[in-house]
């Protein structure tokens, strides 16, 4: 009994054993067939999801003519699997149109509609077993739309003063622009492509342009503000703003200032370094070299405007540059001078001439000189461009001449050979 009670026991084992291998074996197939992955442990094959066939369509709205571009993108779902363990996308193939038509080949492509309408853009991947999935998009190509564009000048705008509005830049994709037609918001309307325009009232107008393309039109509209009527300030002058001399005179002109409403009354200048003048024109010397900021206010009794200049100032006197060697001289050697960095706003230097301070004079560039005395002396050194000259004057210290020293060599041995000599006769007579 005991022996078939084991037995019993052994067989109900298996039982169960096999009953839970069949159980496992039928889940894992329902799960395989939901992923599309079968089960490798025993045949070592494994199926794979479809390739998939994403991309981009730039621009997403085009218009008629204008280049497509379509650009095979990464995948955004989880299922879609693109790369794989050991595979790859063997292939990708576009189509164009209402019906599937071969395109180009390739993970980008371009494509260009030549009239409006919805068409279809299919995009086909193989992988390197030969599943192919096909993924479509649809776009909307319109006709092209002209863009109404215009700029005014001056910005600022005064009652009656005359104004241009410019459309040149507006345009039209592949095509010409067909017409333009203004709206002044003042009742006043004008056609072509640049207007002029004035406003006989302050206050704030809006613009309006329209303007018409392949029998489209578009509009644009901006604001523009009209102001008080105030005078114009207008500078002049006969020189050159940044080339002006130190003390040379200069005519500064405010005759072209005017007023819309009336005459310029009052001319003042401030001419950036202190200096003041009245008067439609001013004459006036810089004294310094620098840059300068002047100013012209005008004033017609009603308002006042201002115009500023910015002025340079520069001195053409030249500017002398001296050295010496050596730095510690002494009486009897001689110097030398040297003015090669002298330099002149209107060109070369043209001469060089040097007071030594001892009653002697050189010239030239560089120059030597031998002082014979110690002491301090007040060397003056003058540089010529040919147009102006310049001094300049600095202080040289000389030294005492240098000593002689200990005899040479010849001298000792002349009195060695004079000493033993006379020992040699001395020692002659005690002989």
């Amino acid at each position: 009994m005991a022996r078939l009670g084991y037995r019993r026991f052994v067989l109900l084992s298996v039982l169960c054993v096999l009953i839970a291998v069949s159980v496992l074996a039928t889940a894992g197939t329902v799960a395989v067939a939901q992923d599309n992955t079968q089960d490798t442990s025993a045949t070592g094959v494994e199926t794979r999801d479809a390739p998939c066939a994403e991309f981009r369509v730039s621009p997403e709205s085009p218009v008629v003519g204008e280049r497509i571009r379509l650009t095979v993108t990464p995948p955004h779902r989880p299922s879609c699997k693109v790369h794989y363990v050991d595979g790859y996308i063997e292939s990708y193939l576009w189509y164009f149109g209402d019906s599937p038509v071969a395109g180009d080949s390739g993970r980008t492509a371009v494509v260009t509609f030549e009239e409006p309408g919805e068409y279809t853009i299919g995009l086909e991947a193989r992988d390197h077993l030969g599943v192919t999935t096909l993924h479509e998009k649809t776009i909307r190509v319109t006709e092209a739309v002209p863009r109404a564009m215009f700029t005014h000048s001056p910005e600022e705008l005064s009652v009656g003063q005359e104004v241009e509005f410019d459309a040149s830049s507006s345009f039209i994709p592949d095509g010409d622009i067909g017409g333009y037609t203004w709206e002044m918001g003042d009742g006043t309307t004008a056609t072509g492509e640049t207007v002029s325009h004035s406003y006989d009232e302050t206050g704030e107008y809006d613009v309006t342009l329209t303007v018409e393309g392949n029998g489209v039109e578009e509009t644009t509209t901006e604001t523009v503000t009209v102001g008080d009527v105030s005078p114009v300030a207008d500078i002049q002058m006969d020189a050159d703003p940044d080339d002006i001399t130190v003390d040379d005179t200069v005519t500064f002109d405010g005759s072209g200032s005017h007023s819309t409403d009336g005459e310029i009354l009052n001319h003042t200048w401030e001419f950036g370094d202190g200096g003041t003048a009245e008067g439609e024109t001013a004459e006036y010397s810089y004294t310094e070299p620098g840059a300068y900021e002047m100013t012209l206010e005008v004033d017609d009794g009603e308002d006042t405007a201002t115009a500023t200049k910015r002025v340079t100032v520069i001195s053409r006197t030249p500017e002398p540059q001296v050295s010496y060697s050596p730095q510690e001289p002494v009486a009897g050697s001689p110097m030398t001078f040297d003015a090669s960095d002298s330099h002149s706003p209107d060109g070369e230097i043209q001469q060089v001439v040097w007071e030594f301070g001892d009653g002697n004079e050189a010239v030239g560039m560089e120059v030597e000189h031998t002082y014979d005395e110690p002491g301090e002396y007040e060397v003056t050194v003058e540089v010529d461009d040919g147009v102006e000259s310049a001094s300049g004057s600095f202080s040289v210290t000389v030294g005492e001449e240098e000593s002689q020293g200990m005899p040479g060599f010849g001298a000792v041995a002349a009195l060695a050979a004079l000493l033993l000599a006379l020992v040699a006769v001395v020692a002659g007579r005690r002989r």
